[in-house]
């Protein structure tokens, strides 16, 4: 598992909605029925309070997995890349991050 997406923006410091989900990676998807039973999770309709995820970029992901308190968040750039394009207040989150990393270079 990594953070992905908003979770991955707030683990990496770069965070500005107010969205209370948590976003996973699932980097083996066999595993999906067996998380889904042991965090009780069921399907919605609409809306979400976990989203696993399997990554299309799964040798990107792999490769630049950053690790913080052994837990593995999204590179950067896919984050923003993610981010970007997702519905929920992503194209948001992803500029937030651009303007806030572009301050630093």
């Amino acid at each position: 598992m990594a953070l992905a997406l908003h979770s991955s923006a707030e683990a990496l410091g770069l965070k500005n909605t107010n969205l209370n989900t948590l976003e996973l990676y699932m980097l083996d998807p066999s595993i999906r029925s067996k998380l889904e039973e042991t965090l009780q999770l069921e399907p919605q309709e609409r809306g979400y309070e976990v989203l696993l995820i399997e990554p299309y970029y799964k040798g990107l992901l792999n490769q630049g997995m950053e690790v913080h308190k052994n837990i593995k968040i999204c590179p950067l750039l896919l984050t923003f890349l993610d981010l970007y394009h997702f519905p929920l207040r992503g194209q948001e989150q992803a500029e937030f991050a651009d303007r806030q990393i572009a301050a630093f270079l």
